[in-house]
């Protein structure tokens, strides 16, 4: 992990942490349906409060993403703990009669992270925005020049220093899922000589929409199948959502490209579909999203 380097600029405009945390509540799932992502973000919510930040879908290996802010690290992974408690239970309850041999329907983790503030910076937005993305960071150097770092970030972003092995944090939020990657994009060219290497993940407001781009995003869904490797057939009326399946080696039986989805909220839409319409084969999906789809 890297550390801070002492020169970063005079007093009056060195780079500070905040007090508080951000806390990343990421929730992989199995065999949930819908009905049972809704009754897991209600409960979130009463849980969480004025404290939460965002709650919503995941593009990536998990299925939900919560973040919250808490004064206390140690609160933070409390209230993360008795959620997963909390949740678990739930689930099992719902998915005992038609999902028996699904004992685990639920798994999270938490990433802790401290946001960076440079003084006399330009004001961060305070909208309501559809999308947020988290992208880990991981440097190349022991020592990192934190104000020069802070000076290429784009007025959409926040930085955190996490104690994760990538050390970096940044988020990015908007309603444009190509203008965010575009962003993102052009900080990692500019800050290249600072980090080795990065991951993204993508969420997706719970209860929003974001703007339709021009261009069909280009994605791959991977699907686990409750019989392992074997054949997997769509039904007529998916033909339209998804391109034909592949079989693959791996974690993941099948990948699945999508047809025609000009919006995140349109491919959520069809995954979903997806789960409800095979929930008697199927016991997960993760969806990796291609960066150079959409608008140019």
């Amino acid at each position: 992990m890297g550390t801070i380097s002492k020169h970063i600029g005079t007093h009056e405009n060195q780079v500070r942490f905040s007090p508080d945390y951000n806390a990343i509540m990421w929730i992989s799932t199995k065999g949930v349906s819908q009905k049972d992502e809704k009754i897991i973000v209600d409960i979130i919510h009463e849980k969480l409060k004025k404290k939460l930040i965002f709650i919503g879908h995941c593009f990536g290996r998990y299925d939900l993403i919560a973040e919250f802010k808490d004064s206390s690290a140690r609160v933070a992974s409390n209230i993360v703990c008795e959620l997963q408690e909390e949740l678990a239970k739930k689930l099992r309850t719902r998915l005992m009669r038609t999902r028996p041999k699904i004992v685990d329907p639920i798994c999270s983790s938490l990433t802790l992270g401290n946001k960076m503030i440079l003084p006399r910076m330009r004001k961060r937005t305070r909208m309501n925005y559809s999308l947020r993305t988290y992208t880990f960071l991981r440097p190349k150097k022991s020592t990192v020049n934190l104000k020069e770092i802070m000076l290429k970030i784009e007025p959409i972003m926040e930085l955190f220093w996490t104690t994760s092995s990538y050390a970096f944090l940044l988020t990015a939020k908007g309603s444009n899922f190509s203008e965010i990657f575009r962003k993102i994009l052009d900080f990692r060219s500019k800050t290249k000589r600072c980090f080795r290497e990065s991951c993204t993940y993508v969420g997706l407001d719970f209860k929003m929409n974001d703007k339709k781009i021009s261009r069909p995003i280009r994605a791959l869904t991977f699907l686990k199948m409750s019989k392992g490797f074997g054949e997997f057939r769509l039904k007529k009326n998916e033909d339209d959502n998804w391109n034909t399946p592949e079989k693959r080696f791996g974690w993941s039986d099948i990948c699945l490209a999508p047809k025609n989805k000009y919006s995140l909220r349109e491919l959520k839409d069809a995954i979903m579909k997806l789960r409800e319409d095979h929930k008697g084969d199927l016991i997960t999906t993760s969806t990796l999203l291609l960066p150079n789809g959409g608008e140019k």
